[in-house]
């Protein structure tokens, strides 16, 4: 179990990072996904939206208990990406992006409710088969 929550808390870094950088850095890929439409919708939208539905799936290493402070935090941290793209020259503010980031959170909920849910029963299942053992040994 603590083996696993290490490399948990290692793919969550690589995450928040991998996020963190694709949305600061100047890419010319950045570039084309803002131009590219569907009708009058860029694609852009689906990328911020996409890239927070992985958010919840590590609620279940870190925040079992409280739902709500992880949203908080999902929440925080992409008002904290989208606030630092207003002071790059390259990269500006958007409120659309903010909104599709926080969609993004929210459908990850959505998605992976029933999976947390699952992953939850799992843990604590594994907890009791442990603790039982545990009594068996002793």
């Amino acid at each position: 179990m603590q083996k696993f929550k290490k490399w948990g808390v290692f793919f969550f870094i690589c995450y928040a990072l991998m996020v963190l950088l694709f949305n600061t850095l100047p890419f010319d890929l950045s570039q084309k996904i803002n131009e590219a439409l569907i009708g009058e919708f860029r694609i852009d939208y689906l990328s911020h939206s996409l890239i927070f539905l992985p958010w919840t799936i590590f609620r279940c290493l870190f925040c079992r208990k409280s739902k709500w402070i992880w949203f908080i935090l999902g929440f925080g941290f992409a008002l904290a990406i989208e606030g630092g793209q207003y002071f790059l020259p390259y990269r500006s503010f958007n409120w659309y992006d903010m909104i599709f980031n926080v969609l993004g959170l929210v459908l990850g909920y959505l998605v992976f409710f029933g999976l947390n849910i699952k992953i939850e029963e799992y843990f604590d299942y594994r907890k009791q088969s442990l603790a039982v053992e545990k009594e068996e040994e002793a």
